[in-house]
């Protein structure tokens, strides 16, 4: 079967308008975002109103893009070269957007996914708990049926880009037996002006600083039965669903941090000299080089190899963890080999020490590198 790798004219389009809004407006304020800990305004309406990122996981048919796979990676490496930290701009949004796509009432969808597709609102998914993470089925955050509405009481944390959202894809044990664990989860879409919920303290990461995690408490809060996403117990489902697809942008964006750690560690070997030589001219530093070059090649194709299933309608569970698992891996790994290469420049606050950063937070987004790779195990086993 003869294989192509050309990209379509509309990925080509998208890759270019992306790649010239993040080279023109990103990477200049990239240190800048980093150090204050935050995205300024005016860049987040380009992003969510101009470039309307969220919009690409949204159907035509409430006002989004509808992009396919490729594209959604393409956009993002290209986010994830200039910015780690404006990689959730399009993961979180998928996060918080597809479990209404896949699983909201026709209501539900005609209310929400346009405001979003017009940057209007913003999703994020509540999943992470204090004693639970890595083991979504183990969630505590109990929702009790009373009448037409469900009672919410819990806590959840390291919740991405609240102080932006509209409101809350949350998972929630709606079965009260705890021993049936992911059967017994639920999705509901929950405001963040509802009544009981209170945004707690932020958890500041050690990179992607701009991207801004919270606790929420919800104390006793009232949401619809219509605010349900699927079937009462089979809200876990549609979480691993919306997993497959957005752990792509994970593994794209880091190839994109990937790329930038190389380059600079490129850049610097092609003009400093030692011993009458190139840098890159020594094979300790010249193999280097040609590993990291190479194994970008290799994570760019996981991923989008498994973008390519996705687009198709094939499964492609196994694909997407091996991507992510590499993609975010790799980011680490090119950035510390960046430091070696710059030698004390590498280890100066700048461009390649937050590469790392922003990397290694990345390994755990979603899913640990650990997790992956049972995954993976699982699936190669069946």
């Amino acid at each position: 079967m003869p294989i192509s790798f050309d990209l379509t004219p509309e990925q080509e389009e998208w890759r270019k308008r992306v790649r010239e809004f993040a080279q023109k407006e990103l990477l200049p304020r990239a240190e800048e975002i980093d150090e204050k800990e935050d995205v300024p305004q005016e860049l987040l309406d380009k992003m969510l109103k101009e470039l309307r990122l969220p919009a690409v996981w949204i159907p035509k048919k409430y006002g989004g893009f509808e992009l396919d796979k490729v594209s959604i990676c393409l956009i993002t490496e290209e986010i994830g070269y200039a910015c780690g930290s404006c990689i959730p701009f399009v993961e979180v949004a998928g996060l918080g957007t597809l479990p209404i796509v896949i699983g909201g009432k026709e209501s539900l969808k005609e209310e929400l996914l346009p405001k979003i597709a017009r940057g209007d609102a913003f999703p994020a998914l509540a999943m992470t708990e204090p004693g639970c993470g890595s083991d979504a089925g183990a969630i505590t955050l109990k929702a009790e049926r009373d009448g037409d509405e469900y009672v919410l009481k819990g806590v959840k944390r390291q919740i991405s880009q609240v102080h932006i959202a509209s409101f809350f894809v949350t998972s929630a044990r709606t079965h009260p037996d705890p021993s049936l664990r992911a059967r017994g989860v639920s999705l509901f879409v929950v405001p963040k002006d509802a009544d009981g919920i209170r945004i707690g303290e932020r958890e500041p990461y050690i990179g992607t600083r701009g991207h801004k995690a919270y606790v929420i408490h919800f104390d006793n809060v009232r949401v619809p039965a219509e605010n349900m996403l699927g079937e009462e117990n089979k809200g876990f489902r549609i979480l691993m669903q919306t997993l497959d697809e957005t752990r792509l942008t994970l593994a794209a964006g880091n190839v994109g941090i990937a790329k930038a750690a190389f380059d600079a560690a490129l850049e610097y070997a092609k003009k400093r000299e030692t011993f009458r030589k190139k840098l890159w001219e020594h094979e300790a530093i010249g193999f280097m080089l040609a590993e990291i070059a190479t194994e970008i090649e290799a994570a760019r194709l996981l991923c989008y190899k498994a973008a390519w299933l996705s687009d198709r309608g094939e499964k492609h569970t196994k694909e997407t963890s091996m991507a992510k698992w590499y993609g975010t891996e790799l980011a680490v790994k090119a950035a510390v080999n960046a430091m070696t290469v710059l030698g004390g420049y590498g280890v100066m606050k700048g461009r390649v020490e937050r590469c790392f950063r922003d990397a290694k937070c990345f390994t755990f987004a979603q899913g640990t590198t650990q997790i992956q790779k049972l995954i993976i195990s699982r699936e190669i086993a069946r």
